[in-house]
């Protein structure tokens, strides 16, 4: 930690910056303060790392174990990074392959093992058949030996044998080899958990709350991962214990929420200055900002200099400076709002000798005084000090003396004398700055009068004299003698034929408002010219155009026309002068500037100058030409007049101008060159001084005789030349390029190739187009020759013309380019085989651009063919904007500039769109109001809305849309007096639909408004740390975009373990648009504000504008009025600042007006201040004449007869059109606003009640101001309602918010939702995945709640209650609404654990949890659910079947057990509110269903042939086509091949049984599931199994559960006893021999020395051993003398199972099975009573299911009813008939049939009098009289394969016996699975059963007038539309077509006419929208009269004649593409 004390330092004067405006900065002298704050600097010690400092991996000592370098330090984040060769997370192992103490070794095994790690050797273990030090010698005696399970050959070293031994992780415990545990070991972390992998394999995992890699776990301190969710500004992160913390608020902050606390307010009353504002920016900190109009620091904030005056008036001391203060009374407005100024102040002392009063006597003269101390600008004290002049407001100068010293600076005005010291400077204040001078500088008066450089003469030039002479008020710019001098030359004459310094137009104010006798007069240096005359020179070429009539001369008049056209009369002509404003040629713009390069030259004569009104100036320049004046050749290295002359220079830069000589520009050579040419070398060569040329080399002279001495003298001296380099030719002094591809030779090019120079002095050979490289040669291509044949169609010819060059033909009987041929249908069927295995027609046939998808539909008077999409008559463009544009001729303008602007496709992208479209009229009308040639872009845009389209009835309730031009550009949409407005322009005609959108008419073009300055901000939003790959929610929050991905740490929690692995986390950017008016409106949706357009209040105020602006004006001084457009009472002149001193009289006041009075009744004089006591009671005024008589004010006439004036009989009185103009007085009126706008009269804006409580709309409405005190609601987005109420939309309420059915959906706002997942499940909501709950959490849940719920219970174990589709199998089933009934309650459930469903095989898992098996399902859930608390020794299961309980044995003391000690229970006692629940190891299996993991198969079914539309089949079974062919199906039209016969693909769940589980019933296999033959055999498992275990050597008993004899231990290793003992034997056996007498040896192979005899005599069952000892045999017990035998039965019940019966006679022990069980009784399997071969003794249509072993139970299918026993068919309460007509065709009879039960339409039947009682003939009538058929054997084969198992023969078609069985039965077929067939039987009279084939349960028969099956009947064109539902779009078409035009009742007759036969092209409904509309061409289009046309007479190029024009049909367009190939008219999938 590194303390620093707190410090404080003034650093002496600095300069403070003070800002007074907004573009005004201001430096003066202040104090700055350096200040430290002490601070705690963290830093870690070496091996501790993070802000907390923890330790690194391993320890601080020895930080990842001294073999690695550990990330520590405070940012740190505590990874080793470990040295080459170690691993973990502690470097504490080695790297896999790597051994010794420093991992250096590499291990180098071939085919072994490795002794690897720190303490390893590397030596190898080699696998078996290797041998070696790295086990790469291959031993081949090992493949002799066949070594068991998990051992492997390998030779020992004591015997040089090969043996079996186990392999690396097994050991030997038995014969077998058993896997090695490594985790009975503690070799895991103590903060971990091991778990078994495999041999010899584990992993460790660290703890919930530690984190490592199971060796190394260390504690996780959330505080080190993004501070534990604390936020870093306020808050800091407290660590309570492993994997847990918690925030706090850092000092400073309060109130913590969500791990932010919010800042502690310290402002206090004086915290700042009393004219700043306060706020808390830190803690402890605090921010003062001054208010609007002040500067300063928010400490100290100074106001306006008047302000400021005022204040420094009344500080002590300060009270010197009242006199000026007086005086700038005049000026008081400018000095408090504008600025900003500098402001010379004198004290009062420097008014010595001047009476203040004087001085405001004469207010003209006061202001000139003020001006005189006023510099526009500010000038600070050291900005005065560097300035030598500065200029005054009065446009006098002024000068700054420094000469005395910083503390007698003084200024002095030009002219004046006096001086100013400035004794106090640099006084701030907001809109300017302040000096203190002790002088008044008031000696310079205005010099104009003596001026004589100001001249009148060149006014005597014109006709100016006169104005200047005439009365009113004028301010006058006049330039000086010297001014004019300085004009350019010949401007003056053409006319005869800057530091606070005031400026206008560029010429500086000399002198300024200079009083004159009627007006103000400026003294200029500079001439102003007005831009009317600019430029000086001619540059208007108006056209001038005379028309004229010849007409009488009498009828000629004088006349002045209107701008630009004038008449004249000459004699008796008439002549009509036309004027067309036009610019001379080298002038372009609306001003005629010259064009670039002088109008006399335009673009230096080397290009074309956008000339004339509409030219921009830009010159265009001629080829090889460029720059902005077409001045230089735009190739650097070209010149010349045409700039094609390469340029000469060398070694520098090209003067590339047109009229350069090639040389180089001045001083551009490159170093070491000269000359105009840099070609001249700077170093000289040889004595002669010879310069080289730039392109040769200095080079001595080749002479032979010269010998080295001679050499050497001279080899710097004469004897060097110049020579040019390769590549060049010349003597050296001057070299020139050689071209080597000159001819004669061309470089050596062939006569077939170009020669190409490529450098200096290089090229290469190129040949030409057609020809290919040959070594030196060139060889003519011939592209026939290539692989693709030319790219010629494959049908096509290729023919070779000439190199490079062919051409493809269509070979006969094809027609096309050659790259693409056609052939005929026949032929596109042919080559369809070929790309396909499916064999579909493949007649892909195009009529009129709709693909034919079903042909040959037949009718009896015609064909249809469906197509998939509707026929368009002669459009070429779709039904999109375009289309619909051009079918409107008044928008065709409109439409031209959409595609202009190539707006279409950005329109038509969108999701929805609205246009508003002008007429041809409202555009001209606009253009030519403008003058502008077309739309631009911009307005096109503003044109359309997009996102949404609007119909006129969703216009009706006005609003504001943004438009395509931007989200700044809206469109006001207003309904008035029952008519629409879109902004000012009317809507003509509406819903003009397209496609997507629709359009609009208007009357005139939308003029852009441009009121809104909405800006876009982006806010950086983080995603959540997701997988990168597999991300579980969505990376970006909800209305973001990604911006890029970064790297975090990804915590998951794995079988309640957290993990933490490396994910992603991306940063995102959030647009919020801000909602800003521009300047000038204001309102929430930006209404201008009062005044002219661009103009609010009229220049004059400033308008309340912004959102939250009111538009009310504040006027400026002087002004008044709504908008202020006019002056205060008594006020005038333009800005209103000058005042009436009328005393009795009007004065014209106003903007307009003058000041001049006019004076009441019996007043006179200027000021009417004169009483008229001559004319009486009208007013007289003096004129040269005499007296003259004028009306008084407020009246009009001559003198003589005056009457009152009417102010509103002309313009309205100047009151607004929105006003009435009311008279008062004479000469006076009132303006009155019209009701429904407000104002002063004189401007009346509307009323807009929005304004105030939302116009009365609800709160969640727009108001939108649609007129004079007029609103309409509407619903603000998000909302429904009229908008006087409106109500939040509930997305919620439809499909769940888009939520996913395991999400809770929440409306957070309008418009938004949030989707949150349930419990237990997670996701984003809109997709929710369920976690898996382990019975700790039910235990969790129960310790925590007195009353947990059924519903609760199910939740938590999702494990076994979710399925992989999301859904709650426990609700799906039924089961809940079960056990909930009161009658089954309390009930106890048994809840598997997560491992135990986690071991299920996975077609089992795939089998339950299947939709179509929730029957299965229920059977599962409902085993597992008793229905009453435990109490009996076998309590049955809600689904009927018991189960039983049992203690464990010596190994499982304690533990309690489910059905025969398999199934263990491992949570007890999980009370809630309907019962108890226990949590068991196993799923527990019902014997109804046993082990069942059917799989979902398929097989082919193979149909009849039938017509297109027969295909009804799988309209009852799962069929899904496979294959169709074409078959013979004849018809009055189709002949051949006219039909299909599908293959379809039957979907079935078929039969089997799970591993361990066998039989028709999946009954598990002996020893249990779990080990099934006790894992000492192989189980004969499956569904065709028998459940026999074939035991391993050693073992016996049903379930591989003893040991053979002579066999013994847990192994049943083989005993070793030799024949003179007996082996202790058997599971419990230890294998020791007990001798005969008279052997010995521990294998009794030792005959004994002598023979013990014992007295007394042992018992016959004992032998005399050594010691005279008897002892017992095995199985006896006793002394010896006495030996019984031991009662085995009384011991674990003999070895028997736990319910045999166990007897024994002597020493053998026999074991009995119980009733129900079958077995050797040591293990006792159920017996199956349903595999019997007779069903258990059911009904044949009865279910036999197995409830407990030996018990079974009968139900009658459904649709039949009885006992099981006997079921008979239930007789329906209605016809099926009745139900959609059975399925029979709509136009068919339908008979009810007698249910059968069938499987895929096969079914058995048997005789009334029992079984066996058909003959062949009897068989066949009893299948008819069901309205079936004799089966085939085909039809049988694919009923078994569906699950048909029938244990009796019956007779098929063509007199065949047979019976299907589908699993194996020794009492059916012996066993056999499949089709049992007894053959064709020749004696026809032999009695059978018979199987028959029926596929409905309906009889159908076509009505009268109808052809066909009955399930398809065909009718004429029109019964067949009407009877495909399919059609019902197009036939709807037809219907409105007839209903509405007699063409339409046509054309309903002519479908329905069988006289004519026809061919009709019909679009299905996928085609045809419901809301489509087809117009009468269109439906006509579809109908081709007098013509059956059949798919086969299609051929390419085929002319369809329709009544509205011909259709053309196509064959495939690709015969490559297979995806067109299998669009057939075949193509049925269902």
């Amino acid at each position: 930690m590194i303390p620093n004390r707190t410090v404080m330092m003034a650093e002496g004067l600095q300069s403070l910056s003070s800002r007074l405006t907004s573009y005004m900065t201001l430096a003066l002298k202040g104090c700055s303060f350096e200040c430290y704050k002490e601070v705690e600097a963290k830093s870690c010690c070496p091996g501790f790392w993070g802000p907390d400092c923890i330790e690194c991996p391993e320890e601080a000592s020895r930080p990842c174990s001294h073999n690695g370098v550990c990330s520590d330090g405070v940012g740190g984040n505590g990874t080793c990074s470990c040295k080459e060769g170690f691993a973990g997370t502690a470097c504490e192992i080695c790297a896999s392959g790597r051994y010794g103490p420093k991992c250096s070794s590499v291990c180098t095994c071939v085919h072994g093992l490795c002794n690897a790690g720190l303490n390893g050797d590397g030596t190898c273990m080699c696998f078996s058949g290797y041998k070696g030090p790295n086990c790469n010698q291959e031993v081949p005696e090992c493949a002799a030996l066949s070594c068991p399970s998990n051992s492997r050959c390998i030779e020992e070293a004591a015997t040089g044998q090969l043996a079996c031994q186990c392999m690396p992780g097994y050991r030997k415990d038995s014969p077998n080899a058993q896997s090695i545990n490594p985790c009975l070991q503690r070799i895991c972390h103590a903060q971990a958990t091991c778990i078994h992998t495999g041999p010899n394999q584990h992993m460790c995992a660290c703890n919930e709350g530690y984190s490592g890699d199971g060796h190394v776990c260390m504690a996780i301190d959330p505080c080190q991962t993004n501070r534990g969710g604390c936020s870093a500004d306020s808050t800091h992160c407290v660590y309570d214990e492993p994997g847990k913390s918690h925030c706090e608020c850092l000092s400073g902050f309060k109130q913590l929420v969500d791990g932010v606390c919010s800042l502690t307010d310290v402002c206090r009353p004086d915290s700042c200055h009393k004219n700043a504002n306060c706020s808390t920016v830190a803690p402890g900190r605090f921010e003062c900002t001054c208010l609007q109009g002040y500067v300063g620091n928010g400490k100290v904030c100074y106001g306006n200099i008047m302000q400021r005056l005022n204040e420094l008036n009344t500080e002590p001391g300060m009270d010197f400076i009242f006199f000026f203060i007086s005086v700038l009374e005049s000026l008081s407005w400018p000095l408090q709002n504008l600025g900003p100024f500098t402001v010379f102040v004198p004290i009062n002392k420097a008014f010595r000798g001047s009476s203040v009063r004087t001085l405001m006597a004469n207010q003209a003269k006061a202001k000139y005084l003020c001006k005189m101390h006023l510099v526009a600008g500010v000038m600070p004290f050291e900005t005065l000090k560097k300035t030598d002049v500065f200029y005054t407001l009065t446009g006098k100068s002024a000068e700054t003396d420094t000469s005395e010293g910083d503390y007698q600076t003084k200024i002095r005005i030009h002219g004046s004398r006096k001086k100013g010291v400035i004794i106090q400077s640099d006084v701030v204040a907001s809109n300017g700055m302040i000096h203190f001078i002790n002088k008044l500088m008031d000696s310079v008066s205005p010099t104009v009068d003596s001026d004589t450089e100001v001249q009148t003469g060149i006014l005597s030039l014109t006709d100016l004299t006169s104005v200047i002479d005439s009365p009113g008020v004028l301010t006058v710019f006049a330039p000086t003698t010297a001014a004019f001098d300085a004009m350019k030359e010949g401007q003056l004459q053409y006319l005869n034929s800057a530091d606070g310094q005031i400026q206008v137009n560029d010429a500086a104010v000399l002198e300024a408002a200079v009083e004159g006798r009627n007006g103000r007069l400026y003294v200029l240096d500079g001439v102003l010219i007005p831009p009317s005359i600019e430029p000086i020179l001619p540059h208007r070429c108006d056209v001038t155009e005379n028309k004229g009539e010849c007409t009488s001369c009498s009828k000629v008049k004088l006349a002045q026309c209107s701008s630009g056209v004038s008449t004249v009369s000459v004699y008796n002509l008439l002549y009509l002068c036309l004027q067309t404003a036009a610019c001379c040629s080298g002038f372009f713009g609306a001003d005629c500037s010259p064009c670039p390069g002088g109008y006399t030259t335009p673009c230096s004569g080397h290009g074309k100058c956008l000339d004339g009104l509409s030219g921009n100036g830009t010159c265009v320049c001629d080829p090889n030409f460029g720059g902005s004046r077409c001045h230089y050749c735009s190739s650097l290295n070209k010149y010349g007049l045409n700039c094609d002359k390469t340029c000469l220079c060398i070694n520098g830069q090209c003067d590339n101008r047109p009229n350069s000589d090639g040389s180089c520009k001045p001083d551009s050579c490159l170093p070491g060159f000269t000359g105009r040419f840099c070609e001249r070398q700077t170093a000289a060569c040889g004595t002669n001084v010879q310069f080289c040329h730039a392109h040769a080399l200095m080079s001595p002279y080749k002479w032979r005789a010269l010998h080295l001495f001679f050499l050497l003298v001279f080899v710097f001296c004469s004897f060097f030349r110049c020579v040019c380099k390769p590549g060049f030719n010349g003597d050296g002094i001057t070299c020139v390029e050689s071209d080597p591809c000159a001819p004669p030779l061309r470089g050596g090019c062939s006569v077939n190739a170009k020669c190409i120079k490529t450098g200096v002095g290089t090229h290469t050979c190129q040949c030409l187009s057609g020809w290919r490289e040959d070594g030196d040669d060139c060889q003519p291509i011939n592209n026939c020759d290539s692989p693709d044949n030319g790219g010629c169609h494959p049908n096509a010819t290729c023919i070779y013309v000439g190199p490079g060059q062919w051409k493809c033909v269509c070979d006969d009987g094809y027609t096309g380019n050659g790259q693409i041929c056609y052939g005929t249908v026949e032929q596109v069927r042919n080559m369809c085989t070929t790309f396909t295995q499916a064999v579909f027609t493949c007649k892909v046939t195009t009529v009129g651009g709709a693909t034919i998808t079903t042909p040959n539909i037949a009718a009896t008077n015609g064909l249809i063919h469906i197509i998939d999409k509707v026929l368009v008559p002669d459009r070429k463009l779709s039904e999109g904007l375009l289309a619909t544009l051009a079918l409107r001729p008044d928008l065709s303008l409109f439409r031209s500039y959409i595609i202009k602007y190539n707006l279409t496709d950005e329109i038509q992208q969108t999701s929805e769109f609205t246009v508003f479209a002008p007429t041809d009229d409202a555009v001209n009308n606009y253009l030519k109001e403008t003058g502008a040639a077309a739309l631009d872009v911009n307005t096109t845009r503003y044109h359309v809305l997009v996102s949404e389209s609007l119909l006129k009835t969703d216009l009706q309730q006005g609003g504001y849309k943004p438009t395509l031009l931007g989200f700044s550009f809206h469109l006001g949409i207003f309904p008035r007096d029952g008519k629409l407005f879109v902004n000012d322009a009317q809507i003509n005609s509406s819903n003009i639909l397209c496609g997507k959108g629709v359009i609009h008419t208007l009357s005139s073009v939308l003029l852009i408004n441009r009121n809104r300055c909405d800006s876009a901000q982006y806010q950086k939003v983080m995603g959540p740390c997701e997988d990168c790959l597999f991300p579980r929610s969505k990376i970006c929050p909800n209305n973001t975009k990604l911006v890029r991905k970064r790297k975090c740490m990804l915590s998951r929690v794995f079988e309640e373990e957290r993990l933490l692995t490396i994910g992603c986390r991306a940063t995102c950017y959030k647009t919020n648009i801000i909602h800003k008016c521009c300047a000038g409106f204001f309102g929430e949706h930006c209404e201008p504000c009062p005044g002219p357009k661009g103009q609010p209040c009229f220049g004059n105020g400033a308008c309340s504008d912004g959102i939250n602006g009111t538009g009310v004006c504040g006027c400026f001084q002087g002004f008044n009025g709504t908008a202020c457009e006019t002056c205060q009472s008594g006020k005038y002149g333009v800005h209103c600042d000058q005042g009436c001193k009328c005393k009795n009289g009007r004065c014209n006041e106003g903007l307009k007006g003058d000041g001049t009075c006019e004076c009441d009744v019996g007043w006179r004089g200027i000021l009417c201040d004169e009483t008229d006591e001559l004319c009486g009671s009208v007013n007289c005024v003096f004129r040269p004449s005499g007296l003259q008589c004028l009306c008084a004010a407020g009246f009009e006439g001559n003198g003589t007869f005056c009457q009152a004036k009417d102010p509103c009989a002309w313009d309205n009185g100047g009151c607004s059109l929105y006003a009435v103009c009311k008279r008062t007085r004479p000469g006076q009126r009132q303006c009155v606003c019209n009701s429904g706008y407000t104002g002063d009269g004189l401007v009346c804006v509307e009323v807009n009640p929005c304004l105030e409580g939302n116009g009365g709309c609800h709160v969640n409405a727009d108001c939108v101001h649609v007129g004079p005190n007029k609103t309409s609601c509407a619903c603000s987005e998000g909302y429904e309602g009229d908008g006087q109420t409106c109500n939040m939309i509930d997305l919620c309420r439809k499909k769940n918010g888009d939520c996913h059915k395991y999400a809770r959906c929440n409306m957070t706002g309008p418009g938004v939702r949030t989707c949150t997942c349930m419990s237990y499940y997670i996701g984003d909501g809109v997709t929710c995945k369920g976690t898996v709950g382990k019975v700790s959490k039910i235990v969790s849940l129960l310790n925590h709640s007195k009353v947990v719920s059924l519903n609760q219970l199910f939740t938590l174990s999702l494990s076994f209650f979710y399925l992989q589709d999301d859904t709650y199998v426990f609700q799906d089933t039924g089961v809940v609404d079960l056990v909930q009934d009161a009658i089954h309650q309390p009930i106890t459930i048994f809840l598997p654990s997560d491992a135990a469903m986690a071991s299920l095989p996975q077609q089992q898992k795939d089998f339950l949890f299947n939709p179509q098996n929730q029957a299965q399902l229920q059977e599962y859930l409902k085993y597992h659910i008793l229905p009453s608390l435990i109490h009996l020794d076998s309590p049955r299961t809600i689904q009927g079947s018991p189960l039983s309980f049992s203690c464990g044995g010596l190994d499982a003391i304690g533990d309690i057990f489910v059905n025969d000690g398999k199934c263990r229970i491992v949570q007890r006692h999980l009370i809630f509110r309907e019962g108890i629940a226990y949590g068991i190891d196993c799923l527990l299996t019902p014997p109804s269903l046993g082990g069942r993991c059917d799989e979902q198969s398929t097989f082919d079914f193979r149909f009849i042939c039938i017509g297109f539309l027969s295909l009804i089949f799988s309209e009852i079974l799962s069929f899904q086509s496979q294959e169709v062919q074409r078959c013979d199906l004849p018809t009055m039209f189709v002949t051949r091949n006219s039909g299909c016969r599908s293959t379809c693909t039957v979907n079935f769940w078929q039969p089997k049984c799970c591993p361990g589980y066998y039989g028709r019933d999946c009954l598990v296999c002996p020893g249990g599931v779990g080990s099934p033959c006790n894992n000492r055999g192989k189980c004969d498992d499956g569904h065709l199994g028998n459940g026999t275990c074939t035991c391993n050597a050693g073992f016996g008993g049903v379930a591989c559960e003893l040991c053979n004899k002579g066999f013994y231990g847990p192994t049943c290793k083989a005993c070793n006893c030799s024949e003179h003992g007996s082996c202790d034997d058997g599971r419990r056996g230890t294998g020791s021999c007990f001798c005969e007498a008279g052997w010995t040896g521990e294998r009794c192979e030792t005959p004994q020395a002598e023979v013990y005899q014992c007295s007394p005599a042992c018992s016959p069952k004992a032998v005399c051993q050594q010691n005279n000892t008897c002892v017992c045999r095995p199985f006896y017990v006793g002394d010896g003398l006495t030996c019984t035998v031991v009662d085995m039965c009384q011991v674990w019940n003999g070895g028997c199972a736990k319910d045999a019966k166990c007897s024994q006679k002597g020493e053998q022990v026999s074991c009995t099975c119980p009733k129900g069980y079958t077995g050797d009784g040591y293990v006792c399997l159920p017996i199956d009573p349903c595999a019997d071969g007779n069903n258990g003794g059911c009904h044949e249509h009865a279910i036999c299911t197995l409830t407990a072993p030996g018990k079974r139970k009968c139900s009658c299918k459904d649709k039949y009813i009885g006992d099981g026993v006997t079921c008979d068919v239930k007789q329906l309460p209605i016809s099926r008939c009745l139900q959609d007509n059975g399925l029979c065709h709509q136009d068919a009879k339908c008979t009810d049939l007698h249910f059968e039960d069938a499987t895929l339409g096969v079914f058995h039947l048997r005789s009334d009098k029992g079984q066996y009682k058909l003959n062949y003939t009897a068989a066949q009538q009893a299948c008819s009289a069901v309205g079936g058929t004799l089966a085939t054997y085909m039809q049988l084969s694919y009923a078994q394969q569906g699950g048909l198992n029938m244990c009796a023969a019956g007779w098929l078609d063509q007199a065949r016996v047979s019976y299907p069985t589908t699993y194996a039965n020794p009492n059916c077929g012996f066993g056999h699975v499949g089709i049992v067939d007894y053959g064709v039987r020749k004696n026809l009279s032999e009695t059978w059963d018979t199987f028959c084939y029926r596929m409905k349960e309906v009889k159908c028969e076509c009505k009268v007038g109808y052809i066909g099956d009955g399930f398809t009947c065909t009718g004429n064109l029109l019964q067949v539309l009407k009877s495909t539902p399919s059609f019902s779009s197009f036939l709807t078409q037809i219907l409105n077509y007839s209903e509405v035009s007699a063409s339409g009742k046509q054309f309903m007759k002519r479908l329905s006419n069988l006289t004519i036969q026809s061919t009709l092209f019909v679009p299905d409904n996928s085609g045809l929208a419901e809301n489509d509309t087809l117009t009468q061409r269109d439906i006509e289009f579809h109908l081709s009269d007098g013509q059956v046309l059949p798919i086969n007479r299609l051929k390419n190029g085929t002319r369809i004649r329709t009544r509205v024009g011909s259709l053309t049909a196509l064959g495939v367009s690709n015969l490559l593409n297979p995806a067109i190939l299998v669009r057939s008219q075949c193509n049925f999938h269902h």
